[in-house]
């Protein structure tokens, strides 16, 4: 998506536009032309703004505040600003870190524009054709974002050249504590030399330069000298660029930099009362919503009508295999024209069929091993042994049928524990291949027992019942 940017001077606005690595100069216009870009504004009016300040008229505060957090940290931080930059409507404070001494107070940045007239104009044209502002920045604090491409120092002067003149910003551990925008027509090497050694003698004197100082030159100026109050480091402009893969100046300048390499968000330095950037991003999650409602009512949809074919499909197979039956039927009916034939006569010659299937089934692998589990109790005496197939229960006759086996014996034994215990042993052996359902246990505990416990017991009878279940079908 292409990004409109805004770069404001004290003298002129440059308007920018923004696609991928590559920045394309739109239109200039002066603080008189508001006419022409009032004109400008109102061909694109939807497109967002990213604005960039470049001022002499922005002033910077480090202080430090006790460390609260909640209502309590906002509440101080506006009695700070208020105190600091009393009635300047462009204003913004931010946490820098904490003091590793004593309290360990908030670090705070404070910095506003002491000339509101510098946008007032400019922003008041934005408003009336309700151009949606992405956020208003300034350009020394987006700084901190290029320190990553230069050699790390804790304290550090980054000295750039701007379409006003020369632009110095110190850091300390990555962190802006000020700024100087110099005028000047003409960027001698000898003149820039003099400016920074100029910034280096106030931060001598304010005590903010406790150590040697790092100085990054990025410019297209050529220095042939070295100096020893600072470590000096050399950046070529357009090598810088080429290094980077940015494309589309010829003169590269700092808010050049910034615009291609800075990512932009919602929190913003200068605060305005343009609601229409908010009022874009409801209107732009609202479309992405409708988006992905419709796209899910396309994809159940899809799979609706998917299930509906493969209905349609099964329906037809169907309805072909009934053409081909009645006509089978049809030819039998010629060959055969006594014979009573249709479909539920069919189905019961099919289950009658499959009953006698399974009327013919021989007990005898059923009884071979029931002997052999019965030959390992010497004490259990079989008495009766009943044998029956019938329709399955849960199921249809014409795909399963059971083999019934019904066993009545006693248990012969003169202790009542061991009676038990033979029968628990017998009906696990049973259930090893078989459903065993016990109809009569040899003692019910639900019943009282007569005599004492230890009698003698010589009859202990049981019936229990063996279901086996068949296919009819030959798998």
């Amino acid at each position: 998506m292409r990004k409109r940017i805004f770069y404001l001077s004290d003298y002129e606005l440059q308007v920018f536009l923004v696609k991928g690595k590559t920045l394309t100069e739109v239109q200039r216009f002066q603080s008189s032309d508001n006419g022409e870009f009032a004109h400008y504004l109102s061909d694109s009016p939807k497109t967002p703004i990213v604005w960039i300040v470049d001022s002499t008229q922005e002033d910077y505060q480090v202080t430090s505040l006790p460390h609260v957090y909640g209502k309590d940290h906002r509440d101080l931080m506006a009695q700070k600003m208020d105190r600091l930059f009393k009635d300047m409507p462009y204003t913004y404070g931010v946490v820098q870190g904490r003091e590793k001494h004593g309290r360990r107070d908030d670090r705070v940045l404070f910095m506003a524009l002491n000339n509101p007239n510098l946008l007032a104009p400019w922003l008041n044209t934005i408003m009336v054709y309700k151009v949606p502002i992405i956020g208003i920045y300034s350009l020394p604090l987006l700084c901190e974002a290029l320190l990553k491409y230069f050699p790390k120092a804790p304290y550090l002067l980054l000295v750039t050249h701007t379409p006003q003149g020369l632009r110095q910003s110190f850091f300390v551990h990555q962190k802006l504590q000020l700024s100087r925008l110099t005028p000047l027509k003409v960027l001698a090497p000898q003149e820039v030399l003099t400016q920074i050694s100029t910034t280096q003698r106030y931060l001598n004197n304010a005590g903010m330069l406790p150590e040697r100082l790092s100085v990054v030159i990025l410019s297209d100026i050529a220095f042939n000298t070295d100096s020893t109050l600072f470590n000096l480091h050399l950046l070529d402009s357009h090598d810088f660029a080429q290094q980077l893969g940015l494309q589309g100046e010829k003169t590269w300048y700092l808010h050049h930099f910034m615009a291609l390499l800075h990512r932009w968000h919602i929190t913003q330095h200068y605060a305005t009362d343009s609601p229409f950037f908010y009022y874009r991003k409801v209107r732009l999650a609202l479309y992405i919503l409708s988006v992905l409602l419709l796209s899910g009512a396309t994809m159940r949809g899809l799979k609706t009508l998917e299930k509906a074919l493969i209905i349609q499909q099964q329906g037809e197979e169907f309805a072909e295999k009934t053409v081909k039956r009645q006509a089978a039927l049809e030819q039998l009916k010629q060959k055969k024209p006594n014979l009573p034939l249709d479909i539920l006569l069919i189905r019961s010659i099919v289950d009658l069929s499959h009953h006698l299937k399974a009327r013919h089934l021989s007990p005898r692998p059923a009884w071979e091993k029931l002997s052999q589990v019965l030959s390992r109790y010497p004490d259990l005496f079989l008495e009766r042994l009943e044998w029956r197939v019938d329709a399955s229960e849960n199921d249809e006759i014409s795909k399963h049928f059971i083999e019934g086996m019904k066993l009545h014996g006693i248990i012969i034994n003169n202790n009542e524990q061991n009676t038990l215990q033979i029968f628990d042993s017998l009906m696990n052996d049973l259930r090893q291949d078989w459903r065993v359902e016990v109809e009569r246990s040899p003692y019910s505990p639900s019943r009282r027992l007569q005599g004492q416990i230890g009698s003698q017991v010589n009859n202990a009878p049981f019936v229990v019942e063996i279901l086996i279940k068949h296919s009819t079908t030959n798998e």
